[in-house]
């Protein structure tokens, strides 16, 4: 209920603090290492499952990408390095100049791998591209490095979707989708980025059995909160470390930790009218459907009932019109074969 108050943003002021604020409760808070607490101390002594159902969530790209390098880090294996190669597409030409490959190398936006990929053998990565979604390689499946290779790279899938499958990867051409820059970015390099931790967006829609939430700042978009709140199948296995600041934090000089709960009620209550709208919408052209589908069966079934009289009708006038055949049997035979049933239903007997 706790977390269903969340997402409609019915939970009560709490006196003292901004009026957006939530309390965290208290078995979800990490005062000291949100890693430690999700993958433990040694992450080398875990099998690939475990891993692959563990998460780190934070509200913006840079802080994920900070985490993954400092959880890379402790995979005891060799580094590899790949560097992406980028280049902009603009009309004007001085764009050229005026935004050299050393600029470019900096920008990492939202949903792009970054300039320099730093993996392992055995790390656990996530594609951003749908690249065959009937083999599983959609946007947002998780896999394990297995083989890495200056052109290709080799992983096992360990996402719920064709689990154990065998991928090899290789570089494509990637641009941001959303993004607001004055030229259209293009970046060749591998569809990966490491997954131990990323952005809350883009943990919609999958569900992790161990969740730690980073919370370096507060919450910025329309039920942010509730999506990573909501990632875990059981609630006692979502943990919190919430910085402090003027936002969120220790507002209240007390143990209590808050944070920000951004919900735009006047969004809910549009969405709740085009429900409405939509749900009557729905009926009244089912009601159409049913009406018309009536009267069409009413048609049909005075058609049928009209031609049946003319039938019954034209098989009387046959029968009467030979009654003498009737009397030899061959030609009775031969009637019944063509009147059938009829004869009871017009009353007439041999």
């Amino acid at each position: 209920m706790w977390l269903l108050n969340i997402g409609s943003g019915n939970l009560p002021e709490i006196s003292g603090s901004p009026c957006d604020s939530i309390e965290i409760p208290h078995q979800m808070l990490v005062e000291e290492n949100l890693i430690e607490a999700i993958y433990r101390e040694n992450l080398n002594y875990m099998e690939v499952e475990q891993l692959a159902n563990r998460v780190i969530l934070a509200p913006t790209n840079k802080k994920t990408l900070e985490m993954n390098r400092s959880i890379i880090a402790k995979v005891q294996d060799e580094p590899h390095t790949f560097y992406s190669c980028d280049s902009i597409i603009s009309e004007d030409q001085n764009d050229l100049q005026n935004y050299p490959p050393e600029f470019l190398h900096d920008l990492t936006p939202s949903g792009m791998p970054p300039h320099e990929l730093m993996l392992k053998k055995g790390v656990i990565v996530m594609l951003i591209r749908n690249l065959n979604p009937k083999q599983g390689l959609c946007n947002g499946t998780r896999l394990s490095i297995t083989g890495l290779h200056e052109n290709f790279k080799s992983a096992d899938i360990v996402s719920e979707r064709n689990p154990g499958g065998v991928v090899f990867l290789t570089r494509i051409e990637l641009s941001p989708s959303d993004v607001n820059l004055p030229f259209v970015l293009k970046c060749s390099q591998f569809p990966l980025i490491p997954a131990y931790a990323m952005t809350i967006n883009k943990s919609q829609g999958q569900t992790f059995d161990q969740v730690g939430i980073y919370f370096d700042e507060p919450v910025f978009s329309h039920g942010q909160l509730y999506v990573a709140l909501s990632r875990s199948r059981n609630h006692n296995h979502v943990k919190s470390y919430t910085k402090t600041s003027e936002a969120q934090g220790k507002l209240l000089n007390n143990e209590k930790y808050f944070t920000r709960n951004v919900i735009y009620q006047e969004y809910l209550k549009l969405r709740k009218v085009v429900a409405k709208s939509l749900e009557a919408a729905r009926w009244q052209g089912q009601s159409g459907y049913w009406h018309e589908n009536q009267r069409t069966l009413e048609v049909r079934r005075r058609q049928s009932s009209k031609m049946s009289c003319r039938r019954r009708e034209k098989e009387k006038k046959k029968y009467v019109s030979v009654p003498s055949l009737a009397r030899t049997p061959s030609c009775k035979d031969r009637f019944f074969r063509h009147a059938g049933s009829l004869l009871d239903v017009s009353g007439i007997s041999l």
